[in-house]
């Protein structure tokens, strides 16, 4: 895996514009963010309840899920010739059993970065580890993990916090909480174990 993590401080001092564009994928639209040729966010077009966003709702979303890279004084702009074909990724990410993906950034603190490391190492087609399993595996709380790992995973799928449940949910709905709505969350996990 390809993934370079740098903090929020050095990403300030980095010089370049973050490109973005979207797709419409078998998962719907899908948003996603490039800078120095690597993703750095990437989010599919449905909000918590499952209602479907337009491109620009969307944008508004990720900027404001991931801060720490649409506030750090880059300029942001709409760039498709630039982009990668993010169709062709996601297919070969499910193909592939989650072992090629694409290049990517990931800024963060030292925490989120050895929470994000933690959650990449989810095995493929894994979709029940709990909020508590992942923080044991950095020594942190499952709370801490919910708040600082999961929710603020700026790229979904390829850092898969859609393998990630509530272990003691007592209903569906539970554990089945994501971003971008429990139908989304489903159908990743049901491509993942189809493979």
């Amino acid at each position: 895996m390809d993934v370079k993590y740098i903090t929020k401080q050095e990403f300030a001092k980095c010089e370049g514009i973050i490109s973005y564009d979207s797709a419409q994928t078998d998962y719907g639209l899908v948003l996603y963010a490039m800078f120095d040729n690597r993703i750095c966010a990437l989010g599919f077009g449905f909000d918590r309840q499952g209602n479907s966003l337009d491109e620009q709702t969307l944008l508004s979303h990720m900027q404001h899920n991931a801060s720490q890279i649409f506030n750090a004084g880059k300029q942001v702009r709409k760039s498709p010739t630039m982009m990668r074909d993010i169709n062709q990724d996601i297919q070969q990410f499910f193909t592939n059993k989650g072992a090629q993906i694409p290049p990517l950034l990931l800024v963060g603190t030292e925490y989120q970065h050895r929470g994000w490391q933690s959650m990449a190492e989810i095995p493929f087609g894994k979709c029940d580890i709990s909020y508590g399993a992942l923080a044991e595996k950095f020594n942190s709380h499952s709370r801490a993990v919910g708040t600082h790992i999961v929710a603020r995973n700026p790229i979904a799928l390829f850092l898969p916090c859609h393998r990630i449940i509530h272990k003691n949910a007592s209903s569906n709905r539970a554990k089945t909480q994501y971003a971008y709505g429990a139908v989304c969350k489903i159908a990743l996990q049901k491509a993942e174990q189809l493979q």
